[in-house]
């Protein structure tokens, strides 16, 4: 009589371990997938910092080798600057004399316009050297800011009188010789190419920083071209986007026939410092 309300109470019991027991397992079911999709979810962060780390790592690298590149070429170009001024130089400087000499003791007018003639070309070759010993000592590019460097650059332009070129711009940071070496080189490009082909009566270079950016927009008012026809061609043009590049910037040159020739530059403010 009395063993029947026993068996029902061990059974409701039963029932309740049997709920705690689901409600546990799917309480420990959830932590664990919330663990699982939280695990990855740092993993998935974590390989994302560690990718732009490595690309950051690159970007300087490709910097300091551009750097370093750089002051060895800046090194060699001064070698061979001073070996053109005191060797080249001052043995055209010699022949110039000694046919000056003969000139003077000429007497068959024969013999005196070709040593005219020769003098002639002594003496341009002379100028050019030292012109170029010149250019391969200057120092401007290390000692001066990349906006003087610039202006200079248009003051000299639009002494000629062919062409007007001008310069606007807003604050722009110091950079490293790297940075500032390339893209003074990148104007100096786009100025020549202006001059030899475009047929320009202005050429415009802006500058500015924007959002942790150094825009450069050059852009000139001459016949254009077609730049698909020159995509692949011309070494100049291939500098100017290599020297974008390897600072890590990017590189959009625009131009039709008739309506001028437009480039956009892009760089990072971070990257016209090279960090040691």
């Amino acid at each position: 009589m009395f063993n029947v309300p026993c068996v029902c109470i061990v059974v409701r019991m039963g029932k309740t371990e049997i709920i705690i027991f689901l409600v546990l397992a799917n309480a420990v079911f959830l932590v664990l997938v919330a663990g699982i999709f939280l695990f990855v979810f740092k993993y998935r962060k974590r390989k994302i910092e560690h990718n732009k780390e490595i690309e950051t790592q690159e970007e300087r690298h490709k910097i300091q080798l551009m750097n370093t590149q750089l002051d060895v070429q800046q090194q060699t170009m001064q070698y061979i600057g001073r070996e053109i001024h005191d060797s080249v130089a001052q043995k055209l400087t010699l022949a110039s004399i000694y046919t000056g000499q003969m000139h003077n003791k000429a007497t068959e007018s024969e013999v005196i316009k070709p040593l005219e003639n020769i003098a002639k070309i002594i003496n341009d070759s002379l100028t050019e050297l030292r012109q170029l010993s010149r250019s391969l000592t200057d120092a401007r590019i290390q000692n001066a800011g990349l906006l003087e460097l610039i202006a200079i650059e248009c003051e000299n332009v639009s002494d000629t009188g062919k062409c007007y070129a001008r310069l606007t711009t807003s604050e722009v940071p110091e950079m490293d010789i790297a940075a500032k070496s390339s893209l003074f080189r990148v104007v100096q490009e786009f100025i020549q190419n202006s001059l030899k082909y475009a047929e320009c009566s202005e050429i415009h270079i802006n500058l500015k920083i924007e959002n942790g950016l150094l825009k450069m927009n050059l852009s000139d008012n001459g016949k254009g071209f077609n730049l698909s026809e020159h995509k692949h061609k011309g070494i100049g043009l291939n500098n100017m986007r290599r020297r974008a590049l390897a600072l890590g910037g990017t590189f959009e040159m625009e131009s039709s026939l008739g309506k001028g020739t437009q480039l956009y530059i892009l760089v990072k403010e971070e990257n016209l410092i090279t960090t040691k």
